[in-house]
């Protein structure tokens, strides 16, 4: 039912308040917006670009993780809202939700770790040998084309919670400044 779709999509907005809500800071850290002073902790790592997915801080707050989980529901999501047998603008409206989280967790891992498994598909099996694809193919093949669906295909009007055209093109033009200037996770 639309119903069922929706408390899906919903189960991907939950993995953003998990992580985003006690983790912002340190996404944020060494930018503009925030800058730690602090010497000999991991915020060093973030100054360095030299984190990887085991940092002390990461196990903490099972961000990297949180992350993966999101991407994991959104692919869920995606697979199975198309066959729903609901209203058509409904249905691409969750799918828009879905695939701007998806895009927008994908944008946060490969702006903390660079290369990244691009995992798209529900799979039956977990399967821990999927490579890792380049940036750049990631942005292209999930980041950019999830949110320019988004920006299609989601409400357009006040912000309620969800995720509106307005909202996926806030994130894209993010993601255009982001491709545009030299990224610290680029080899």
């Amino acid at each position: 039912t639309a119903s069922d779709a929706r408390t899906a999509v919903d189960g991907v907005y939950q993995k953003l308040n998990d992580v985003h809500a006690r983790f912002w800071g340190a996404i944020d850290a060494y930018t503009d917006d925030q800058i730690s002073r602090r010497q000999g902790s991991w915020h060093n790592d973030f100054g360095m670009h030299v984190l990887t997915a085991s940092n002390r801080m990461f196990e903490q707050f099972s961000v990297y993780r949180d992350w993966w989980i999101g991407i994991g529901r959104a692919n869920n999501v995606i697979k199975f809202v198309p066959d729903m047998d609901i209203d058509e603008a409904e249905k691409n409206m969750v799918l828009g939700e879905a695939r701007a989280l998806r895009a927008f967790y994908y944008y946060q891992l490969v702006r903390a770790f660079g290369d990244m498994p691009l995992i798209a598909d529900v799979e039956v099996e977990s399967d821990f040998t999927v490579p890792r694809k380049s940036v750049d193919e990631i942005y292209n093949q999930i980041i950019i084309p999830d949110l320019l669906f988004a920006e299609q295909h989601c409400r357009d009007g006040l912000h309620d919670g969800h995720i509106s055209k307005w909202t996926a093109k806030l994130i894209l033009s993010e993601v255009y400044l982001t491709c545009a200037g030299w990224r610290m996770t680029s080899q």
